[in-house]
């Protein structure tokens, strides 16, 4: 019976170091393509005018350039996810195909 629970704690213990040991440095990382440079301007992100359908370009002449931007391929889908940060918050667009699917203002926690 003591060798059973030993081996029971040994497992729990083994199994939270490993959990322990995994952080999400790995998956930023990975990210070769991504900048995290702040966009200098105090001007609000205009969250209000980006509606589901829109396309990347009318997002990029609305928002300009995005401060981070990563490209995933699967056969012939292109799924785009791009961010424009300032110091108000962060705007995060998801574009499949050049088109919008989603967005997301994550404001600036001070």
């Amino acid at each position: 019976m003591f060798y059973k629970t030993r081996f029971l704690l040994s497992s729990l213990l083994l199994c939270s170091v490993l959990v322990a040991c995994g952080d999400n440095e790995t998956a930023q990382s990975t990210n070769t393509e991504a900048t995290t440079e702040q966009v200098t301007t105090n001007a609000a992100i205009p969250t209000n005018k980006i509606e589901a359908g829109m396309t990347q370009q009318a997002i990029t002449d609305l928002l300009g350039t995005p401060t981070l931007s990563q490209t995933h391929t699967l056969d012939s889908l292109t799924m785009i996810h791009s961010e424009w940060t300032n110091e108000t918050g962060t705007v995060s667009i998801q574009f499949i195909d050049g088109i919008v699917t989603f967005n997301q203002f994550t404001p600036t926690s001070k």
